[in-house]
């Protein structure tokens, strides 16, 4: 589960590879660089072989489609992007059987989300690239309960706000009781606001039972200027309905 920035495109796509056998898996954040330095993002093939497949990369930036960034063949051939240099390397790693993308002298456009993808429809779930600014801005977070009217209808939907943040790459997740769930889980897309930060919001849905006794959600937010996610928490005896 993961960042909520990914496009439905990505999503469906990713969801289509599972049907094969060949699993792609990347990390939903970098560690953080800062611009001039160098980022390496990687992609770990599960039931699959490195050098028998020929590896594409792709960038998604905010409120934009997809970007083809490179190929990498199984002979060890590179096509690139329109626009990508050799700023972008990608290498394989065969004892730990994974692609790497290499991004060379920071810049901060490459910010973004980066996908890998095999046999032309099975892609990774993406990776952030956290780069560093001076003017990163820490998320604000405000978990609210369900309405009584609507726990009158037998269904409590708990909101996570979640605003103030750049840049606009966040991960929100949910649990209850302390596990982690995307049962009911419904996020929007990120926002632009008027002072150049983002915004967005993201629901859980649980029957009206399930809040009345006493359950305890939460809602954990990772954002590029935290050195820990943010987590707010709640249940129905926190709250007077």
């Amino acid at each position: 589960m993961f960042w909520t920035l990914h496009l439905l495109w990505a999503l469906l796509l990713h969801a289509t590879g599972t049907l094969a056998d060949v699993v792609l898996n990347q990390s939903p954040i970098s560690d953080p660089v800062s611009v001039g330095q160098t980022a390496q993002l990687k992609c770990v093939l599960q039931k699959g072989i490195v050098d028998s497949y020929d590896m594409r990369w792709y960038r998604q930036s905010v409120g934009e489609t997809p970007q083809f960034v490179l190929q990498h063949k199984a002979d060890g051939a590179i096509h690139r992007g329109t626009g990508f240099t050799d700023r972008f390397q990608p290498s394989r790693n065969s004892s730990t059987n994974s692609y790497i993308l290499t991004i060379r002298n920071v810049v901060s456009d490459d910010f973004a989300i980066y996908y890998c993808e095999v046999w032309g429809y099975i892609f990774g779930g993406g990776t952030a690239l956290n780069v560093r600014s001076s003017d990163d801005r820490k998320p604000s977070v405000l978990l609210l309960p369900p309405s009584p009217e609507q726990i009158d209808t037998g269904s409590a939907t708990l909101s996570c706000l979640v605003s103030r943040f750049k840049p606009g790459l966040v991960q929100v997740l949910w649990s209850v009781d302390g596990k982690e769930t995307d049962s009911g889980v419904t996020t929007s897309a990120v926002s632009p606001d008027s002072d150049q930060s983002y915004s967005l919001s993201s629901y859980l849905t649980v029957p009206a039972t399930d809040w009345k006794k006493g359950s305890r959600y939460s809602c954990s937010v990772r954002h590029g200027s935290l050195t820990s996610p943010l987590l707010n928490t709640i249940s129905s005896s926190d709250c007077s309905l």
